[in-house]
């Protein structure tokens, strides 16, 4: 947009010139003359200028590439279905979201949590690589609980995170019932790593979560 505003300009600059020729005639007068049109010129790289800081600082208020992560407590931040008739599954959900105005390309997502049984902490890839268009964003699930069914009384006895299926035998991280941490990382080739962290525990038989 500042550009063609700066040809419309340039433009303008050389005929105000050429008029300004055509309209003193005599040669005595070109010093006048080349003055003027030098003034004039001057104007114009100057109003170009500014036009392009303009032009940089509207591209920094859109933002650049950005990534975010988002939790909620509502919506399609989660996630209740029937496991059985013993529990009902809720399952907490992380957004990974292009908030930016590039392609997001190569995101991915780990997780790093310390375990309930082996009291180990665990770093593990979650999700990507994958690519994230401009305002879109994608829903990964992080952890899972069964919440009682009544009249049962109890629940399941862990919170279990998520992880890709594994062919090794290995399990994902679970949390106590009185709650954990777990540290949430995104990246992305275009963007600095993003993290976050949400704490989850099981307050009066339902899933609680938030983040820190």
């Amino acid at each position: 947009m500042w550009s063609t505003a700066m040809w419309g300009f340039l433009g303008l600059t050389a005929t105000v010139g050429l008029t300004w020729v055509s309209m003193t005639g005599p040669l005595e007068k070109w010093g006048s003359v080349l003055i003027a049109t030098t003034s004039i010129l001057g104007v114009a790289t100057l109003f170009c200028f500014v036009m392009m800081l303009l032009g940089i600082v509207r591209k920094r208020s859109h933002g650049g590439p950005k990534l975010e992560l988002l939790v909620g407590q509502e919506g399609r931040y989660f996630e209740t279905r029937s496991h059985n008739i013993y529990n009902l599954s809720k399952t907490v959900l992380i957004g990974v979201k292009n908030s930016g105005s590039t392609l997001l390309t190569n995101c991915k997502l780990e997780f790093e949590a310390t375990d309930k049984d082996s009291g180990k902490q665990q770093t593990w890839h979650r999700d990507g690589p994958f690519s994230l268009y401009i305002g879109e964003e994608r829903l990964v699930s992080l952890a899972m609980y069964g919440e009682p069914v009544p009249p049962h009384p109890q629940g399941t006895d862990r919170i279990q995170l998520s992880a890709i299926p594994s062919s090794n035998f290995w399990r994902p991280p679970a949390l106590p019932l009185a709650g954990g941490v777990v540290k949430v990382r995104a990246f992305s080739s275009e963007t600095p790593p993003y993290e976050l962290h949400c704490k989850l525990w099981v307050e009066n038989d339902k899933l609680k979560w938030e983040r820190l």
